[in-house]
This record gives C-alpha cells, sequence and structure tokens, in this order.
C-alpha cells in the first residue's frame, strides 16, 4: 500500500490505483496523507472524541447501573400489589362463594321445612275429611266435636298457608 485515495477514504496498492482510481482527483501517497493529520491535529482530535466518547458510554453505564435497584424496587412493588389484589379479589369470591352456599342452605331447610308442612296438613285434612264423611254413624257429642276438630283444623291450616310463600 503507497497511496491513500481521499474521495473514497481507501488505501490503494499501485494496481488498484491504477485499475479502478484513475478517475479520483485525491489520491496522496501515505507518508504525506499521515503528515498532514500530524499537523493538522487531526490524531489528537480523534483521541479527544474517543475520549469524550468513552466518558458519554461511562457515564449511561453509571446512570443505568444505579437506576437498575430502583427498577427491581419499583417490579417488586408493584408485584407485591398485584399479589395484594389476587388475594383481595381471591377472598372475595370465596366470601360469595360462602354466602352464596349458606343462603342456598337456607332456602333448601326452608323448602324442606315447607313441604314437611304441607305433608303435615295434607295428611290431617286427609284424616279429617275422612271423619267427617261418617258423621252420620256418630253420636251428636261426636259429630259437634269433629265439627270443632275440623274447624280448628281449617283455622291452623289457614294460618300456615299465610306462613308459606307463594
Amino acid at each position: 500500500m503507497e497511496v491513500f485515495c481521499e474521495d473514497h477514504n481507501e488505501l490503494l496498492c499501485t494496481v488498484c490505483h491504477l485499475q479502478n482510481h484513475k478517475q479520483c482527483r485525491h489520491v496522496i501517497l501515505i507518508a504525506d496523507k499521515v503528515q498532514s493529520l500530524l499537523q493538522k491535529g487531526d490524531f489528537q482530535q480523534l483521541s479527544a472524541n474517543l475520549d469524550s466518547l468513552q466518558g458519554h458510554f461511562v457515564e449511561k453505564k453509571t446512570f443505568f447501573e444505579g437506576y437498575m435497584p430502583s427498577t427491581e424496587k419499583t417490579f417488586k412493588q408493584i408485584m407485591e400489589e398485584i399479589n395484594a389484589s389476587r388475594q383481595n379479589i381471591n377472598n372475595y369470591f370465596e366470601q360469595m362463594e360462602k354466602n352464596t352456599t349458606q343462603e342456598l342452605q337456607t332456602v333448601k331447610t326452608s323448602v324442606h321445612d315447607y313441604v314437611k308442612t304441607c305433608n303435615e296438613f295434607i295428611g290431617n285434612t286427609h284424616t279429617v275429611q275422612k271423619e267427617l264423611v261418617n258423621v252420620n254413624d256418630k253420636s251428636d257429642a261426636s259429630i259437634l266435636l269433629l265439627y270443632t276438630q275440623g274447624l280448628n283444623h281449617c283455622l291452623k291450616a289457614k294460618v300456615a298457608l299465610n306462613k308459606i310463600p307463594f
């Protein structure tokens, strides 16, 4: 390598110069280029630029290294908030499930009690009706007693019906 093409910013051998860079206007000897760079202070400027760039990268690295613990702390806080929210949501649904189960059990018990009450009154009403059918074979006192029992049964049945919804 003997020459430098300033047009293309490339080092050239004699063959390359003759074949590819004949048209170039600024082809100079490498020694002349180096002497020109030294005289203009380009090496010193390049060194200063590299020092400056390195300083900027060191500053950025230091900043991000300092930023990392803050980022990790923020991440940890957010994860704790998410976990607390998840726990609150789970607690809410567990309480909702418990309340719903209790309410359904209460409804189930009430329905069972209503069915039991209905069955008792159906049975008692059937018994009273049977006895009223055979009233001709009984004494007046027995008939009056049956009638009174029938009225009492009707009153109790109406009260029970009013206590049962629907």
